[in-house]
């Protein structure tokens, strides 16, 4: 199975209002909880409690529509933080890291899928946003 690594903050683990908008479920979209892939409704991700509608339900409803194949993701993402959080060698970059060699014994992780920006956006952060991401991106595409 094609797995994306669900990485970032907030809006990436999920804070739409459930309420809002049908909720996906289609069994071939599958959720890494507990070391192993299963089928999930949304809210895939789970950050904290009340999280919500993200970005990766309707992702991976038309992954499924245009490959025909089941689609997975391995949620990592976490509200509120910055590069600085997700740098390497990091709490959250050794987290994900780590969640991701255990996924990989049931998939093959083909993509990042990375919503994050608002914690960077200050005059003095943001000049510095490309060169600190690619790092992190680098890292992963190496190590992964």
């Amino acid at each position: 199975m094609k797995a994306f690594l669900l990485m970032g903050q907030s809006n990436m683990a999920g804070r739409g209002n459930i309420e809002d908008v049908e909720t996906i479920r289609d069994e071939n979209i599958k959720v890494f909880r507990m070391g192993s892939f299963i089928s999930d409704r949304e809210p895939f991700g789970y950050d904290r409690r009340g999280a919500g509608i993200g970005l990766c339900g309707s992702f991976g409803l038309k992954f499924v529509e245009e490959y025909n194949e089941p689609v997975g993701f391995i949620p990592c993402a976490v509200g509120g933080t910055s590069l600085y959080d997700w740098r390497v060698g990091g709490d959250l970059f050794e987290y994900t890291y780590t969640i991701s060699k255990l996924a990989q014994k049931q998939c093959e992780i083909v993509g990042i899928l990375w919503h994050q920006g608002e914690a960077d956006c200050e005059e003095y952060y943001y000049p510095y946003y490309e060169e600190k991401f690619l790092k992190i991106m680098e890292a992963f595409r190496r190590d992964l």
